[in-house]
């Protein structure tokens, strides 16, 4: 499947597993994502840039990849890359430092979220600096009458009804809201629920195809639509900046949801986020026996040419799938990008950019061999993935490679299976692969995390302000 189904499938197991056995996180998180890039790499439906690779194969010499035509590539490079996590990659993640923390250790980057100072507080009359000294939780803000309290913030006097923008972990929050009578203001903007109702928290994290991705929480108005608060939320690396209401949802943003279980089930679904909890799955024999033997017979179909969409009509016709579920499970982002980026990259080859890119590049290179060139071909791919995105690094980088293979007259396969390898080998940023992305939150990680990991580079450098690190 897709390397992001495959983090989306796994991510909620592996958290269970750290909170199991008080690992941090950070330990199996990283690892994970680099597993699912790795295995994505192996096939041709792994990773949208493998299928990029092969339009622009069918174009150049009138034949696509096969489904297993990157599994000698990708499995010798999957294998080198988990010797390497299990060797030597693990002594540098970040988890190491939190081992210490055990049942602490779970919870993910600190939560932003609102307060209101009741009437009855003990705050009333305090000054911020002092609420944030005694009680260890950053103050982002103060909103008082709807409109933002500048000036220093560290002297501002608290007042009944004043919003505090709050940034701690869940415990600090917890213990604070309780302490200093506060009340969550997302809790506390609608009717009450009656008191049977049985509440629960979740956290749950935005996927880059979300509903709620670009939203903020005023406009989707969760509490109207499905029943459900967002109490608070995370983003890893930055604040929020503002009011958490006002706040523009994007991928890796950590949601921490209270509702009826049910309610929140449902909620999370529809809006594409996935639920950072082991989900309890229970299906039927003929429900898991069906969708496996189909499934076989569509890898050896495809393997021999065939197409898989056999299998999804087989699937329809036994009923184990809805035809609404089909609709909604084809990944229409893939979709768009071999519709609009091919063209894109047709555009290079017409005008003659690849051809004198590619000209440049030989001229560069001398008479070193086509081994070396393909070598220059993977790290330049790997250096440009970081900075744009996968899909468009392919686009950019594929007429380029078949014609340096033309001037060379050699095939064109190594290099194209070069680019599709780089394009999704980005273990040094969290942003040039959607997976790092999700990851970031529910990790606790840090930009530097993934450049050491991925580098396996042994020195650290933290820069720190009043004993917080900043980078």
């Amino acid at each position: 499947m897709n390397n992001v189904g495959a983090l989306a499938l796994l991510l909620p197991a592996a958290l269970s597993t750290a909170r199991r056995h008080a690992y941090a996180p950070g330990f199996l998180l990283m690892p994970l994502s680099f597993a699912t890039l790795l295995g994505g790499m192996t096939t041709l439906i792994g990773t949208p840039p493998n299928l990029l690779i092969s339009a622009f194969r069918a174009e150049a010499t009138g034949e696509r990849f096969l489904l297993f035509d990157f599994a000698p590539t990708g499995l010798a490079l999957s294998a080198a890359g988990i010797a390497y996590l299990l060797l030597i990659g693990w002594r540098f993640l970040p988890a190491q430092r939190q081992f210490a923390q055990h049942a602490a250790a779970f919870e993910v980057a600190d939560y932003v979220t609102e307060a209101r100072v009741l009437p009855a507080s003990p705050l009333i009359g305090v000054d911020v600096g002092r609420f944030t000294t005694s009680n260890g939780v950053d103050v982002l803000g103060v909103v008082r009458e709807g409109r933002r309290v500048f000036g220093r913030l560290r002297q501002v006097v608290l007042q009944a009804n004043d919003i505090l923008l709050l940034q701690a972990d869940t415990a600090t929050l917890e213990r604070i809201i309780e302490e200093n009578g506060l009340g969550l203001v997302e809790r506390g903007s609608r009717e009450p629920r009656p008191d049977s109702a049985e509440l629960s928290l979740i956290e749950a994290v935005v996927l880059p195809d979300a509903v709620v991705q670009g939203s903020s929480p005023s406009s989707l108005d969760l509490r109207r639509r499905y029943g459900i608060n967002l109490v608070a939320a995370a983003r890893q690396g930055r604040r929020f900046e503002g009011r958490l209401r006002d706040a523009t949802l994007s991928t890796g943003d950590v949601l921490l949801l209270e509702g009826e279980p049910s309610q929140l089930r449902t909620a999370i679904t529809e809006l594409g986020c996935l639920p950072l909890a082991d989900r309890k799955l229970t299906f039927a024999l003929r429900r898991i026996a069906l969708p496996i033997a189909l499934f076989a017979l569509g890898i050896a179909a495809a393997a021999s040419g065939a197409a898989f969409t056999l299998v999804v009509v087989a699937m329809v016709l036994l009923r184990v799938i809805r035809p609404a579920q089909v609709y909604e499970s084809i990944d229409w982002p893939v979709i768009v990008l071999l519709g609009a980026m091919i063209p894109l990259g047709g555009a290079l080859q017409d005008t003659g950019a690849a051809q004198l890119i590619a000209g440049s590049i030989l001229m560069i290179s001398g008479e070193v061999g086509p081994l070396v060139v393909l070598g220059a071909v993977l790290l330049m791919t790997m250096a440009i993935t970081p900075v744009l995105n996968n899909a468009a690094t392919v686009v950019i980088m594929a007429p380029i490679v078949i014609s340096i293979a033309a001037r060379m007259e050699v095939s064109p396969d190594p290099f194209l299976i070069a680019v599709a390898i780089g394009a999704s080998a980005d273990f040094l940023t969290p942003f040039g692969h959607h997976n790092n992305t999700i990851i970031l939150g529910p990790g606790g990680y840090r930009f530097s995390d993934f450049w050491r990991v991925g580098l396996g580079a042994c020195p650290r450098i933290e820069i720190r302000l009043d004993n917080k690190v900043l980078w």
